[in-house]
C-alpha cells in the first residue's frame, strides 16, 4: 500500500467515524469501487476531460455526500487511479481496528468447511485476533497447504518439503 492511500484511507476513516456513518461510508466506496470498468477508470484518467466533467457523473451516480466529497477530492487531486489501493488500505485500517487478521491460505483443493473451522481456532488462539480465511486454490501444489499473513508465510506443502529436501541432498 502506498503512502498515499494510507493517507486518504485514514482521512475518509477518521471523518466517517467521527460522523458515525463508517459502515456507510464503506459500502458506498465499494459499491462505486466495483461498478468501475476499464472504460470508466479512462473516462475518470482521462486528462482532456475536466474536472467538473468528472464531478457530475460523481454527483449522478453517488448519492451518499461523505463519499461524493471525498471522491471529489480524489479527482482535485488527480488520484482516481489510486482508489483501488486507497479502498484497500481503508479495508486494512478497519480489519486492525476491529482484531481481524486476513490469512491467505493456498491449497491445491478447496478445504471442507471442518478443516477451515480447524484451522480458524488454532489460528485464532496463536494471534488472539478474529480470522478472516482467504482461500487460494494453486494447482501447483502437490499436496499441503500455506498460510501467508502479515508478512509471515507458513509453508506445509510437499512442495516445499521436496524442495528443502533437494537443497539438504545438494549441499551434503
Amino acid at each position: 500500500m502506498t503512502d498515499i492511500a494510507n493517507q486518504y484511507a485514514l482521512a475518509v476513516y477518521n471523518y466517517a467515524c467521527e460522523l458515525n456513518k463508517l459502515t456507510e461510508t464503506v459500502e458506498t466506496i465499494k459499491a462505486f469501487h466495483e461498478s468501475l470498468d476499464m472504460q470508466s477508470m479512462k473516462f475518470f484518467s482521462h486528462p482532456k476531460i475536466t474536472k467538473s466533467e468528472k464531478k457530475s457523473v460523481i454527483d449522478k451516480t453517488v448519492e451518499f455526500s461523505l463519499v461524493k466529497h471525498f471522491l471529489y477530492v480524489i479527482i482535485d487531486n488527480d488520484r482516481m487511479n489510486d482508489l483501488s489501493d486507497i479502498y484497500q488500505a481503508l479495508i486494512e485500517r478497519i480489519n486492525e481496528k476491529n482484531q481481524i487478521l486476513n490469512v491467505n491460505v493456498f491449497t491445491k483443493e478447496i478445504l471442507s468447511l471442518q478443516e477451515k473451522e480447524t484451522l480458524i481456532k488454532r489460528l485464532e488462539n496463536k494471534t488472539k485476533r478474529q480470522i478472516n480465511i482467504i482461500s487460494i486454490i494453486d494447482p501447483t501444489i502437490i499436496s499441503g497447504f500455506r498460510l501467508e499473513y502479515d508478512g509471515f508465510v507458513y509453508d506445509e506443502t510437499i512442495n516445499n518439503k521436496l524442495s528443502e529436501l533437494t537443497n539438504t541432498l545438494l549441499r551434503n
